[in-house]
């Protein structure tokens, strides 16, 4: 199905490429080609997401579904989606796989994957601004491959009673969860609006 172009009334439009079926939809060459006419039609950023396959009714008719349509992928889903897991999530080494291809891909085509934190300037506070960044630097940095504090810095902050950008950098630094290039990043933050590190990585 085309994409139609988005018009320049100046409204925001993002995309949710979710849930990517594993197997069938989750292609290289169909991701790629999703993008691109996302990014041609001008879409803000795209948020991505894999197929999620909880024990029960919902597993069981999607593999009634397989077995009819798709036999041969069974042995495939059975292997990727154990029982073990409560909130039917494929294993690691699936999703890692999956979420690198979309990674590369929106990378090359210069679009977000997350929702830019400048849409919400004026909407949040200051306070909840870092902390939508903080988060989506989680997810961004965990997409790498690589481990972050983000998540737990983020949580942090939101516990603290007291007005976020009135901290320094070593109140910041003395406060759990925070190490130095975090406290740097959140006085980037405070005094810019902005964090280079957040938008080179979205």
């Amino acid at each position: 199905m085309d994409i139609l172009k988005i018009d320049s009334a100046g409204i925001s439009c993002g995309m949710y490429l979710m849930p990517v079926i594993p197997f069938i939809t989750d292609t290289c060459g169909m991701i790629e080609t999703t993008v691109a006419k996302a990014k041609n039609a001008g879409i803000d950023f795209i948020i991505f997401g894999g197929l999620t396959l909880k024990s029960g009714r919902q597993k069981d008719y999607f593999i009634r579904f397989l077995k009819n349509q798709y036999p041969e992928l069974v042995a495939k889903y059975q292997q990727i989606y154990g029982d073990e897991n409560p909130w039917g999530t494929p294993d690691l080494k699936y999703i890692s796989q999956i979420e690198r291809i979309f990674d590369k891909i929106t990378t090359k085509h210069k679009i977000p994957k997350r929702i830019p934190a400048k849409m919400f300037e004026g909407i949040v506070s200051p306070k909840e601004l870092i902390i939508i960044i903080l988060k989506q630097l989680d997810y961004l940095v965990k997409l790498k491959g690589n481990k972050s504090p983000y998540s737990y810095a983020a949580y942090t902050l939101s516990q603290i009673k007291k007005t976020v950008e009135e901290m320094d950098y070593d109140e910041l630094l003395s406060t759990k969860g925070i190490g130095p290039f975090t406290a740097k990043l959140i006085r980037e933050i405070i005094e810019t609006k902005r964090c280079i590190y957040y938008e080179n990585l979205l």
